[in-house]
């Protein structure tokens, strides 16, 4: 499992730097337009919106771990918001209830119209027999 998300990590990094908004390549090949390189394109606003929210996580981290004991910091200081991140948001429960439960449902469906509405050619055969 490590291995693919090394992969993945690599190609992000790989692609943005290749991608970046000061030399769009990709963008400018498949429009036929030429690519042309912007230095002034590649420090956005938004670049420093991330890294500021980037160290200020970090640093809150940090500061709620730096003595961490037995007890977790953030269970003892807000119980609640540590049992809804230790039940990972319920995420996997919300997802068991919509997608898989459509998934199950659309397969019941496929099913029956198979059985019932199915054509002579679709259904499974008797093995023949080795002469």
């Amino acid at each position: 499992m490590t291995l693919p998300l090394i992969v993945l990590a690599l190609c992000t990094v790989g692609f943005s730097v290749v991608l970046t908004p000061a030399w769009p390549w990709l963008h400018d090949y498949l429009s036929g337009e030429r690519a042309v390189f912007d230095s002034s394109r590649l420090i956005q606003p938004i670049f420093f919106l991330s890294l500021a929210l980037v160290a200020a996580g970090i640093g809150l981290g940090v500061f709620l771990y730096r003595r961490a004991g037995a007890i977790d910091p953030l269970e003892r200081a807000l119980p609640g918001l540590f049992r809804f991140l230790a039940n990972r948001m319920w995420l996997d429960e919300l997802y068991d209830w919509t997608i898989i439960a459509f998934a199950r449902a659309t397969a019941r469906a496929s099913d029956l119209l198979d059985r019932y509405f199915g054509t002579a050619s679709s259904a499974p055969s008797a093995p023949s027999e080795a002469r």
